[in-house]
C-alpha cells in the first residue's frame, strides 16, 4: 500500500507534495489548457490580492485566465522555485516564481495587440487547504511587460489613473496602509546575519536596510561580493551595483512603514537555503523614479522577494513589485500627469 504524503491531509488529489501540486496544477491550468480545474483548486470565495486589483472567487479567476490567454496565447508558466511552509494540519503557504515567455496576439489591459514576444517574471504566494487554495497574493513585474510592449508607462498610468478605482479595492488599500502603520513599530538592526532559526529577524534587516537606511556594512553582512539581483529593468551583479541599485530606490521613496508580512524557506543543494520574504511598504514619493518628477503622493507597495542563502550570505536575489501599479498611484493622487 502506497502511503499517503503529509500533503494529502483531508484531500484524495493526485499530487504527492506542495511542489508537486504548485507545478502540476499550473501546468494543468495553462499549458493544458484545462482552465476549468481551478475551479477543483481555488475555492469559490478565494481573494487573489494585488495592488493593481482584487480578484475574487475561482469562477472570476476562471475568466481573468481566459483573457490572458486571448492576449497571449502562447504563454507559458515556467516554474523557477517554490519556497514552502507548514502552517497546519493540512494546511501549507507556497511561494511560487513564475517566467513566462509569450507573444501578444490579442487585446490586452494594456492596449491593442502589438505581435511582440515578452518575458516576463510573477510570483503567486498561496495559502493551500486541504489541496484548496484559499488565499493569494500576487505579484507581476508589469512595468516590465509594458515597456517590452512597447507603451509607455507613464502614458498607460495615467489612463489607469483615470478610471474610477473599485470600493472594495480602495477599502483593502486603506486597511493595509492602516495594518503595516501600526504594526511597523521600532527600528531594525541594519546589520543582522542570516541564521537558520532566525530568519524573519534576517528578512526585516535586510528590508529596512534597503529602504531605509543604505548602510554599506549591512550590504557586506547581507550579500555576497558575486550577489546578482534579478529586478524589473536590471540585473545588478555585484555587492556594489546591488546597494546602487537599492539607493535609487530610496531616492525616489521615503519610506514611511514596512513589514514583513510572511516568510518561508526551503533546503537547497550543498548547504543553500531558498528563502521567500512577502513584505509591504507604505512610502512617500519623494524623487524623480521611472519618468514620475516628485510628488509627495503615499504609494502602497506589495513585493515578493526570493534570496538564495550561501555560506550564510545572499547569492541571489529576485525582487517583484508592480511598479505600474506604484505610478497609478501616483498618478490618482494627483489627478496630473508627473513629468
Amino acid at each position: 500500500m502506497t502511503a499517503v504524503a503529509p500533503f494529502l491531509e483531508g484531500t484524495s488529489g493526485p499530487y504527492r507534495g506542495v511542489v508537486d501540486y504548485i507545478l502540476g496544477i499550473t501546468h494543468e491550468i495553462w499549458e493544458s489548457r484545462r482552465v476549468d480545474q481551478i475551479h477543483s483548486y481555488y475555492a469559490a470565495d478565494t481573494p487573489i490580492f494585488a495592488i493593481g486589483g482584487l480578484v475574487t472567487g475561482a469562477a472570476a479567476i476562471v475568466q481573468n485566465t481566459w483573457d490572458t490567454l486571448a492576449a497571449f496565447p502562447d504563454r507559458l508558466l515556467l516554474g523557477e522555485a517554490v519556497i514552502w511552509s507548514r502552517i497546519g494540519a493540512g494546511r501549507f503557504y507556497s511561494s511560487h516564481r513564475i517566467l513566462s515567455p509569450m507573444t501578444n496576439r490579442g487585446a490586452s489591459a494594456f492596449g491593442p495587440a502589438t505581435g511582440r514576444a515578452v518575458l516576463v517574471r510573477t510570483i503567486a504566494d498561496c495559502v493551500i487547504e486541504n489541496g484548496v487554495i484559499t488565499r493569494e497574493w500576487l505579484v507581476r513585474d508589469n512595468y516590465g511587460l509594458v515597456r517590452q510592449l512597447g507603451f509607455d508607462p507613464m502614458s498607460l498610468a495615467s489612463r489607469q489613473a483615470a478610471s474610477p478605482i473599485a470600493p472594495e479595492h480602495a477599502a483593502w488599500i486603506e486597511a493595509e496602509r492602516r495594518r503595516v502603520g501600526a504594526e511597523s513599530r521600532g527600528g531594525h538592526d541594519a546589520r543582522t546575519a542570516y541564521n537558520d532559526h532566525e530568519i524573519e529577524t534576517f528578512a526585516k534587516s535586510v528590508l529596512h536596510n534597503i529602504w531605509r537606511t543604505g548602510d554599506a556594512d549591512g550590504y557586506a553582512t547581507h550579500y555576497a561580493d558575486y550577489a546578482v539581483l534579478h529586478d524589473s529593468s536590471p540585473v545588478a551583479s555585484g555587492r556594489r551595483a546591488i546597494a546602487a541599485h537599492h539607493a535609487e530606490l530610496r531616492a525616489g521613496f521615503s519610506m514611511s512603514a514596512l513589514t514583513v508580512d510572511h516568510v518561508c524557506s526551503s533546503a537547497g543543494a550543498d548547504s543553500t537555503r531558498e528563502v521567500a520574504v512577502r513584505w509591504t511598504l507604505d512610502a512617500r514619493h519623494v524623487g524623480p523614479i521611472w519618468g514620475a518628477s516628485p510628488s509627495g503622493a503615499e504609494v502602497l507597495i506589495l513585493g515578493v522577494t526570493h534570496w538564495l542563502i550561501v555560506a550564510g550570505r545572499i547569492a541571489a536575489e529576485w525582487t517583484i513589485f508592480d511598479r505600474l501599479a506604484a505610478l497609478t498611484q501616483i498618478q490618482r493622487a494627483h489627478g496630473r500627469p508627473t513629468r
